[in-house]
């Protein structure tokens, strides 16, 4: 199966205002695709019809279970008393076993170092910087090692050293295989780094948008 993800004339409204209708578009197996637009206009919710969060009519084909997902910071409540091990290991598949994976603490182990917040592990959320906790959001996107990532705004009100690392970081999983869904605003990496833009415009969401850069993904 070529298409990883693939959204078939799916509608969506809040109340009156319809925010998506008969909107359909596919995502390849390998390819990062940036999701653009102004804010309000629908990004968050495409993402969370995606994920399942929220109800649509229509039809979203998801070929694959192995989904990790970065939601915008503010959504997160920082003040609840809880580590920075503590809140990776919620969603971590090492919480769903009795005898914990070897592979699955390597790997553990090896996002932490990457991410460079080994040093982390005991503070409580409140204690972190935008950037640390952003860093720590993004471990766990991908603490169970996803082949589909969806990252909702994660260069967002962060500082620029952080951004261009959590940017390569990005780059370097596409390399290996994974699959990303990213809302973004910046156009520069967009235009140099994505194989597919999906655009939505502020009055018409229903614009697919092939990057005419050669990333080396599926076109």
């Amino acid at each position: 199966m070529d298409n990883l993800i693939e959204v078939q004339h799916i509608s969506i409204a809040y109340g009156n205002k319809s925010l998506f209708k008969d909107f359909s578009f596919s995502i390849k197996k390998g390819n990062f695709v940036a999701l653009t637009g102004n804010n309000g206009s629908g990004k968050s919710t495409l993402i969370k019809a995606i994920l399942e969060i929220i109800s649509y009519s229509g039809q979203i084909v998801r070929n694959t279970d192995s989904i990790g997902y970065l939601p915008q910071s503010y959504s997160i409540d920082r003040s609840f008393p809880i580590t920075v091990e503590e809140f990776i290991n919620l969603v971590s598949n090492n919480n769903k076993t009795v005898k914990p994976s070897r592979r699955i603490e390597k790997y553990l182990t090896d996002v932490f170092k990457e991410l460079q917040i080994e040093e982390l592990k005991q503070k409580y959320l409140s204690e972190l910087s935008q950037g640390q906790f952003q860093k720590v959001l993004f471990a766990r996107s991908i603490v169970n090692n996803p082949e589909f990532l969806i990252q909702d705004e994660p260069l967002s009100n962060i500082d620029e050293e952080t951004a261009v690392f959590l940017k390569n970081y990005l780059i370097d999983l596409n390399k290996k295989g994974v699959t990303i869904l990213l809302s973004i605003h910046d156009s520069k990496f967009v235009s140099e780094t994505c194989h597919q833009i999906l655009s939505l415009a502020s009055k018409e969401s229903t614009i697919v948008d092939p990057c005419f850069h050669n990333h080396g993904g599926n076109s």
